[in-house]
């Protein structure tokens, strides 16, 4: 029997739990969009910008501001002053919300990873519309652009733009679904097959945020990818900034209830590898080497960036 005829048996069996999806989260899943955005997480500083992003939709802001090139400290510090001494509050609060970004938010980051960040952002789909707030001469701190300087030589014009973003963005920030597409898509692109259903409906198969009857009751599985050499992986994704040893026995209590209910329709002892991935950090308590003899593996925020590959070295490890 080959491993199709495998994998087949266990789509097979997750069939009989009635698996059933959010139809809500199953449109952001496939949005092109979404996809695109999700994916700026595999930027150096694509989760701490993303992170803050989100925390702007909580905050009821539907936009980000992003400058036309990178910015020098010193260059933003000398045009604050500027503007201060001028009395130009609105355009100063827009060259304080840029410093707060860079060196006061971000100041573990370099600047030019969290520039290169937000230019892809804005060259993406996510970017609906934007508008330039502020335009000013970083040679003579001019924000009429009327002297030589400010028109001889490009490159001393800086800019800030006021960028709306797309709703299917706030959505899924609001669901924090970016994580689980981000990691389906990086899963995909090394070979790993993820478990998807009602494709008729949508048209591409669904799968994240899938939930299956066991015993009469809901067990919802974030994603759940089939590798070869043959093994299931059963994939656990939290957007938080610490994941508790509760929350780690939890999800080891629900992952052992679907694999023994797989393992007793297909009549198989099938390989099951647990992945726990976070955005955040794990319990530092957590006994790694005891999870990992009982085929655990752990992905904390560390590691977003480079997940594919973290998975790749799961999958040479199978």
């Amino acid at each position: 029997m080959t491993i199709t005829d495998i994998s087949d048996e266990i789509i097979s069996a997750l069939l009989t739990l009635a698996p059933s999806i959010d139809p809500t989260k199953a449109v952001l899943e496939i949005d092109p969009v979404s996809i695109e955005f999700a994916n700026i997480l595999a930027e150096p500083s694509g989760l701490s910008v993303i992170e803050f992003i989100q925390d702007n939709f909580k905050d009821g802001k539907i936009s980000i501001l992003i400058p036309n090139k990178c910015p020098n400290k010193k260059e933003i510090e000398r045009m604050i002053y500027s503007l201060h001494s001028q009395g130009k509050k609105e355009k100063l609060s827009f060259l304080l919300d840029v410093y707060n970004f860079f060196w006061v938010m971000h100041s573990d980051i370099e600047t030019s990873m969290l520039f290169d960040c937000l230019e892809k952002i804005e060259k993406s789909k996510a970017i609906i519309s934007k508008k330039t707030v502020l335009s000013i001469c970083s040679e003579c701190i001019s924000d009429t652009n009327a002297n030589p300087c400010c028109v001889s030589i490009d490159q001393n014009i800086f800019e800030i733009n006021d960028c709306s973003i797309h709703e299917n963005i706030g959505a899924i920030l609001r669901y924090n679904h970016h994580l689980e597409i981000y990691v389906k898509s990086q899963l995909n692109k090394i070979g790993i097959k993820t478990i998807g259903w009602e494709k008729e409906r949508f048209g591409r198969e669904i799968c994240t945020s899938v939930t299956y009857q066991i015993d009469g009751e809901p067990v919802e599985v974030d994603t759940i990818g089939i590798s070869t050499p043959l093994a299931v992986l059963l994939i656990e994704v939290k957007t938080a900034k610490n994941t508790s040893m509760n929350e780690i026995r939890k999800t080891e209590n629900k992952f052992e209830s679907l694999i023994s209910r797989i393992n007793k329709i297909s009549n198989r002892t099938i390989p099951f590898l647990k992945i726990f991935i976070t955005s955040g950090d794990f319990d530092p308590n957590l006994p790694l080497k005891a999870y990992h003899r009982k085929d655990w593996d752990f992905i904390d925020r560390s590691m977003i960036a480079k997940i594919n590959e973290e998975f790749v070295k799961i999958k040479k490890s199978l």
